[in-house]
């Protein structure tokens, strides 16, 4: 280097470790969540799912030569746990949001990162919006916040109700874990009886009383319906020992799963007797 060279003085910079949130990314932040497209989608293709299932269950059940297909089911009920799961991660975004540590940014008024303000940020020690956002979702995948989603699966009723269907077609004898109606049901020797009480033949049309929840032929309920309304009090109670309940034609819907039980059931014996004659 020549003496008539001047040497060029070099400085380091170094980016802070806080840096200021630039409003109008926290206004893109906010404006994300306004847009209702993704719940608007969910629900739209719950409801499509839930349809579908729907008229594939009735169809079969309207066709009595048929078998339900539990891979069909439990596609149905695959999608739908996909789409609840999406919904709950949903949720825990806009909780993430409405969060008063991601909330005060939005209230802060900062200079944006400059070389002249570059020095008064060298020393703050103050988190990150990211810090702050990826502290609450990790939060957020905490037992605590995990039985949200249990919650949410156990309030979905169609899920569940497909969850049911599938149980009986591989139990049909056996109580649904954790079913709410134990009491209510006519169980012999720790299974479901198949068989109605008042005739105590196989259900071929089973009907409930929406009112107690037990379980009857058709034809033998309404003949006894029919004799309540000739008595004198034109009423009818449960026949169901200890039911106090009334019973009228209103009250009474098909039993689905009941209908699947003994379809299941037939099969299943059908399979066991033809494999006992190969034998």
């Amino acid at each position: 280097m020549s003496d008539s060279e001047e040497e060029v003085p070099t400085m380091e910079l170094k980016l802070p470790d806080y840096l200021p949130l630039k409003s109008e990314l926290m206004r893109d932040f906010e404006k994300s969540f306004h847009n209702r497209t993704i719940p608007d989608i969910i629900k739209v293709q719950t409801r499509q799912i839930q349809e579908a299932a729907e008229k594939y269950i009735q169809y079969v059940l309207e066709h009595p030569q048929l078998d339900f297909d539990e891979s069909i089911l439990s596609s149905f009920e695959k999608s739908l746990e996909n789409l609840i799961r999406s919904e709950f991660e949903f949720s825990k975004l806009e909780a993430i949001r409405k969060n008063p540590s991601v909330s005060a940014f939005a209230s802060r008024e900062e200079s944006d990162l400059t070389l002249d303000s570059l020095e008064s940020y060298q020393n703050i020690t103050k988190p990150n919006f990211s810090d702050v956002i990826e502290e609450q979702y990790l939060e957020m995948k905490s037992p605590k916040y995990s039985k949200g989603y249990k919650d949410l699966i156990h309030k979905h009723k169609f899920y569940n109700y497909l969850n049911d269907i599938l149980f009986v077609i591989r139990n049909p004898e056996d109580q649904i874990p954790d079913e709410n109606e134990d009491e209510e049901l006519n169980v012999s020797g720790g299974k479901i009886s198949l068989k109605d009480p008042l005739s105590l033949n196989y259900y071929s049309d089973p009907v409930r009383s929406k009112r107690c929840k037990h379980t009857f032929e058709r034809s033998n309920i309404e003949e006894q319906l029919k004799r309540g309304e000739a008595s004198r009090e034109r009423i009818t109670h449960c026949p169901i020992a200890a039911c106090s309940q009334v019973i009228n034609r209103a009250d009474l819907e098909a039993d689905v799963l009941m209908i699947i039980r003994i379809r299941s059931f037939q099969r299943l014996h059908n399979k066991t007797r033809d494999v006992d004659t190969v034998i």
